[in-house]
């Protein structure tokens, strides 16, 4: 605050002096208006010098006796003050001495809650609303000479102990009511309560504080507080070991490239959608180490420059392609690399293309830039959440299983449920089914963590219903002030978990919104956001349309409204007008009175006479389009980007290359965000001549306001009728409906605005698409990540290093785990003791989420604030299923883990299907032959299952029983993954053929919709399956051998062997999720005498275990 609001001081006087010399070497200095200064005695005059500027001396007098009796009674007694300039001529200063009763040494740090800034916003006007601390500061904080001062009043009948108790800081124009709160175990802080627009002053004693002053925010006190808990930990914490593996990874990364160095291409043409690359014969060697490393889809950099013409180190490497990233084109992989042919065929888009245009020769080597960025993004987050500088401050504590009592002070207590909840999430076809009691538990757990919850959700317990639950539940208790926009991130490991989650989610009847794409896929976010948007359109269009089949009857309503508006906004020629006033008289003739249809007619009969026949209608959408353009500043802050992008989908749908110009023009400044409104005004003019009619244009306004005001009073005839009833119901159903066909782009906005989940994969959640969404600062209050144990902790550090007020991780640390480079964490051990190695070994192969799930029950006995819970009830598959799942993967690690089934009657999940009626677990027993498995690029098949896959499922498929299910297809390799396809689209079964890019599709008559979660086939590795669930599964085993292995002792030998034996069918995560998305019926296919003897046992013991319930079990089976 300035001098001037100083308040209450005892007495307040402003002294003249003459200037009489400068005492240092500044030339004439001048003082400021209100700059704080000190008053020195020099013999019988005084000095004045400024307390920020030590340069800034001057001598000086009293320009009268009675000023200098002020200043001697002032000196001599000892008087409290503060000093300061308020007006500063050539040769005269003012200035202003406020007395203060007394002075004391206080050195607060207040805090200051986001309870308390609420209180703020409401009560007092604010400069800078999102930082009103800033306000708090400067308006009760006075800052002179290296000190704070504050006016402070206590209670005048408070005892001298007790008058700290509470007290009040008096600002410009209010005080700020302070407390001390003295914790159980001595701690004690001082807290601002509430704001006071005004006191009764004669209740307070006031004083002058001078000290250190400050007010701390409550993230700050806990920043503080999590500093000192993580230096009192050793170096090798979970953050710091993963900062160690991170960093080897990118020397890794650098040191494949520049190992590999490049290989040069003499030419290059562009053949169909491909690009065919001549390779030089010079170093076939590096050829061949190109083709044993890189495979169809990977991605590669061609450059006209080779970076490797001299030696440089990692850090120069990253460095030079950085520097010159705008001529290094990314292109990828068409085809497996083949050096016998002399070329590469590679997937090159446009724009990378221009970036190598300039020469036909050039250089391929290994893309870093895709990794630099994500390796960035991860060094980042990772630095945000150890500095404290990420919106949880003490995030880094918490994820070592340490409290920070600061961080749990504001208590949350909000109740799972909800109104709406409960009718929306919890109420099927008018019935209401109750959560769980787990999950109840887990929704008021999330909405109650004061930092992490972690939900563990094994197979089929319903965490899509929770996670939809929690979104609604913070929607709801979201404070409306920070917009709606963004308030939650969804976020995953993988596109697929990532669309999974947000397909069910529509949070106030809106969806959410997906950023980022996978590489095969489209890279341009507004594109991919656009498709989602005209999906939810669509569907919405669908469900009115079926729910309000008579509106069609009623449709002339949208129609005169329609016609009557193109009217307002067309050119309104002759023509035109006689042709629109023909459509209205066809829609309304018998819906309007006859003095109302004789004056229409009569005006039509007029019109008739100064014309022929009708020239073709204008586009109105599209004038109304062009006459929005923005063509000033001023215009332009009026939602003037959202006309410019109206403007261009006009535009494109007329697919008239006469406006190609000007499109090119408006997307160029949409693109650069760069607006020439000069131009602007000059494309709405071409534009205008361009479409609008040229001949016969009314010249008579009179007469077009005839018009105007019969189509006004049809209007109004029109709705009198059908206000207030039913009519009028459907009127407004039919507006929107119409907005929704008409105007997609308002519709897109408008969810844009309001829609309050975003959903993105880990690594994307630091897209610019988001950042500008967000006016560039990604922060969400919540962040929920889904199949969390799935998340490599460098990817998953970064979606947490972006949430402020809950983390909620939902998955299951016995399902899929993160990947890690064996490689990468042998260097990291390299050295080390055995001790170190061994946490080393557990901190990096053991998912985050597992380690939180120890680490967060810690927290919990800690603090007593629940934060981990398992749900136990599955009602996805049939009870023999769900009983067979938990007693293998849960409740023999933990009892607490224990999952029941939610459904016990077995009938619920009967089906018809031929040969396996009623069944459950089924065994497709396909012997051992030596034959028809192979082994590809380091991923193996075996042709023989495939084939019996096919036959089975198209029997399936085609039978009474079969026909309404929909079908998974898991297998553990990608390999199998390509001879099932073949199989099922060889010419005898023909559920899959090939598209146009040789790609493997479902058979258009096996598909239920062009959906493809609809799809009633799904074929893939058991990675891409997590999350998913269908009636029936089919799971391919592979492996089939005759090699035995002596278990008779342990060995690294022994364990060598059976891996060899068995491969990914020993993972007994991998296991629990390929055997737990099915409903009705699992069945798995493979060689039985695998799961024979003690070798079986000690290896794949799930497996052995089902092949017995398929054999006794009276829901069992096994086939041939």
């Amino acid at each position: 605050m300035d001098h001037y609001d100083l308040k209450h001081c005892t007495q307040e006087d402003t002294i003249e002096f003459e200037i009489l010399s400068n005492l240092t070497d500044e030339q004439k200095p001048h003082f400021k208006d209100g700059e704080p200064v000190r008053l020195m005695s020099i013999g019988d005059d005084y000095a004045i010098s400024s307390l920020a500027d030590n340069t800034k001396v001057v001598k000086v007098k009293p320009v009268n006796a009675h000023y200098k009796s002020i200043i001697e009674g002032i000196l001599s007694r000892g008087r409290v003050y503060l000093t300061a300039v308020i007006n500063h001529t050539r040769k005269l200063l003012q200035v202003s001495f406020k007395q203060f009763s007394e002075e004391k040494n206080l050195s607060y740090a207040i805090n200051v809650s986001e309870e308390f800034f609420a209180s703020v916003r409401r009560s007092i006007n604010l400069n800078n609303v999102s930082n009103p601390k800033r306000d708090i500061e400067e308006g009760t904080l006075y800052g002179a000479g290296g000190y704070t001062y504050a006016v402070i009043g206590v209670h005048a009948r408070a005892d001298e102990g007790q008058q700290f108790k509470q007290f009040v800081i008096a600002g410009r124009d209010f005080y700020i009511q302070v407390a001390k709160i003295e914790e159980d175990l001595g701690q004690e802080y001082y807290v601002a309560e509430k704001v006071l627009k005004k006191i009764k002053v004669d209740d307070y004693y006031f004083f002058l504080a001078k000290g250190q002053l400050m007010y701390t925010t409550d993230r700050e006190k806990i920043a503080l507080e999590t500093k000192a808990v993580m230096e009192s930990l050793s170096d090798d914490t979970y953050i710091k070991i993963w900062d160690e593996y991170g960093e080897i990874e990118r020397e890794t990364i650098m040191k494949e490239a520049r190992d590999f160095r490049a290989l040069r291409y003499t030419s290059y043409e562009q053949i169909g959608r491909d690009y065919r690359f001549d390779i030089s014969s010079d170093n076939m060697e590096r050829f061949s180490a190109f083709a044993k490393k890189f495979e169809r889809g990977d991605i590669l950099a061609a450059s006209i420059m080779n970076p490797f013409e001299i030696q440089r180190d990692n850090q120069e490497f990253e460095d030079y392609l950085d520097k010159h990233k705008n001529y290094i084109a990314n292109v990828r992989l068409a085809e497996d690399i083949d050096p016998s042919s002399g070329s590469i065929i590679f997937t090159v888009d446009d724009q990378e293309a221009r970036k190598i245009s300039v020469a036909q020769q050039g250089y391929i080597f290994v893309s870093i830039m895709g990794d630099k960025k994500r390796l960035d993004r991860r060094e980042k987050a990772r630095t945000r959440i150890e500095s404290r500088q990420c919106p949880m401050p003490n995030l880094s504590a918490v994820l070592e299983g340490k409290s920070v009592s600061a961080a749990n002070r504001t208590k949350r207590d909000y109740p799972a449920l909800s109104d709406s909840v409960i009718e929306e999430i919890f109420t099927k076809k008018g019935k209401y089914h109750p959560p769980t009691q787990k999950q109840e538990m887990a929704i008021a757990m999330a909405l109650n963590t004061p930092d992490i919850a972690l939900i563990q959700g094994p197979p089929g317990t319903g965490k899509t219903t929770v996670i939809t639950a929690i979104l609604k539940r913070l929607n709801e208790i979201a404070d409306p002030a920070g917009g709606m926009f963004g308030r939650n991130l969804v976020t995953a490991f993988q596109h697929d978990a990532v669309q999974n989650a947000i397909d069910r989610i529509e949070i106030l009847g809106l969806p959410a919104i997906k950023f980022g794409y996978k590489y095969n896929e489209s890279e341009d976010d507004i594109i991919e956001i656009n498709a989602a948007i005209q999906g939810w359109i669509n569907d919405r269009l669908s469900d009115l349309y079926m729910c309000h089949s008579d509106l069609d009857s009623k449709k002339y309503l949208i129609d005169f409204n329609k016609l009557y508006v193109d009217y307002l906004y067309s050119a309104n020629s002759i023509d035109q007008t006689l042709d629109l006033l023909e459509r209205v008289r066809n829609l309304v003739d018998i819906r309007i009175s006859s003095e109302l249809l004789d004056e229409l007619s009569d005006e039509i009969s007029d019109l008739q006479l100064m014309t022929g026949r009708v020239a073709e209608t204008t586009t109105n959408l599209l004038v109304r389009a062009i006459r929005r353009l923005p063509a000033s500043e001023i215009a332009f802050e009026d939602n003037g980007r959202f006309e410019l992008q109206r403007a261009v989908y006009q535009l494109r749908k007329q697919r008239n290359t006469e406006f190609d110009a000007e499109i090119k023009q408006i997307q160029k400044m949409l693109d650069s965000g760069a607006y020439d409104f000069e131009s602007l005004k000059l494309i709405r003019k071409n534009l205008l001549i361009k479409v609008l009619p040229k001949q016969d244009i009314f010249t008579s306004p009179s007469k077009k306001d005839d018009i105007v005001r019969l189509l006004g009073k049809i209007s109004d005839y029109l709705l009198n009728q059908i206000e207030g009833g039913k009519d009028g119901e459907d009127l407004v159903i039919m507006q929107y409906m119409q907005s929704m066909e008409e105007d997609p782009l308002a519709v897109k906005q408008a969810i844009l605005n309001y829609s309050a989940v975003n959903g993105a994969t880990n690594q994307q959640v630091m897209r610019k698409e988001i950042a500008d969404l967000k006016d560039g600062e990604i922060v969400f209050d919540n962040v929920l990540v889904d199949e969390a144990a799935r998340s490599n902790p460098l990817d998953l550090f970064i979606p947490l290093s972006v949430a402020k007020d809950r983390i909620i991780l939902v998955g299951d640390h016995r399902q899929l785990p993160h990947i890690i480079d064996e490689q990468i964490v042998g260097k990291l051990e390299d050295n080390k003791e055995s001790d170190v190695k061994a946490d080393i070994e557990q901190k990096i192969k053991e998912s985050m989420f597992a380690q939180l799930f120890t680490k967060l029950k810690m927290l919990e006995a800690q603090d007593g604030i629940k934060r981990t819970i398992t749900l136990d009830k599955q009602y996805r598959m049939h009870p023999t299923l769900g009983t067979y799942i938990d007693n293998n993967f849960y409740r023999k690690y933990n009892e607490s883990e224990h999952v029941g089934n939610g459904i016990e009657d077995p009938m619920f999940f009967a089906h018809n299907l031929p040969g396996i009626e009623n069944k459950a677990c089924i065994w497709y027993d396909i012997p051992y032959d030596g034959e028809n498995k192979g082994e590809k690029a380091k991923s193996k098949f075996r042709r023989k299952e495939a084939e019996a896959i096919a036959r089975h499922l198209k029997q399936m498929i085609l039978s009474e029983g079969g026909r309404n299910l929909n079908y998974g297809i898991i297998t553990f390799y990608r390999e199998q993954v390509n001879e099932i396809n073949k199989a099922l689209a060889d010419t005898s079964i023909q559920i899959m053929v090939k598209d146009e890019t040789g790609h493997y599709v479902i058979n258009p008559e096996y598909k239920k919709n062009n959906r493809d979660v609809n799809e009633i086939v799904k074929v893939g590795t058991v990675d891409a399956f997590q999350g998913m669930e269908f009636d029936v599964v089919y799971l391919s085993m592979v492996r089939s051998n005759d090699t035995e292995v002596d278990v008779s002792y342990d060995s690294p030998e022994v364990a060598r062997m059976l891996q060899k034996k068995y491969g990914f069918l020993m993972y007994e995560n991998r296991l629990c999720v390929a055997m737990s998305r099915q409903k009705k019926a699992l069945i798995c296919v493979g060689d039985s005498k695998m799961l024979r003897g003690a070798q079986a046992v000690k290896a794949v013991a799930p497996l052995v275990e089902y092949y017995k319930l398929c054999g006794e079990d009276e829901y069992g089976t096994i086939i041939q």
